[in-house]
């Protein structure tokens, strides 16, 4: 199956060079299996895998698996495929939190710190109460 040029290739792609050999070219197969459904999902998910490698500018993979099986005695096969997406994702930011050891729950604020006493403002001053600030002593 070794070959040194594209012209002895035992690849079938007589589509592109009008000459017929022995071996279908897998992209001929691609658009058979699923009466082409998996040449549309592989089409999308490159698609959608590209996007978010832009967005994210992190890497991402496509895996096809072709697994192909017997379907008895005769020369009949089974072929199923299965079409796997990584797509990297944006940092999330993790939250900080204490866990309170009476209740446990999560909290935002830490069991063993006292709150601090809270106290009102005081009321603001209007644009009536304020001094006037001259020039003289």
């Amino acid at each position: 199956m070794n070959s040194t040029s594209p012209s002895d290739s035992p690849i079938d792609d007589s589509a592109a060079t009008g000459e017929s050999s022995s071996l279908q070219a897998f992209s001929a197969w691609l658009f058979q299996q699923r009466q082409g459904a998996l040449h549309s999902e592989l089409t999308i998910a490159l698609a959608d895998l590209t996007q978010a490698v832009m967005d994210t500018d992190k890497e991402g993979t496509l895996t096809l698996t072709v697994k192909v099986k017997k379907a008895g005695r005769g020369i009949q096969m089974i072929v199923s495929d299965d079409v796997r997406v990584k797509k990297p994702t944006h940092q999330v930011d993790p939250s900080f939190f204490f866990f309170d050891e009476e209740s446990g729950s999560l909290s935002r604020n830490d069991p063993y710190q006292p709150a601090p006493p809270l106290n009102a403002l005081p009321a603001r001053r209007t644009i009536s109460e304020l001094k006037v600030a001259t020039g003289a002593p």
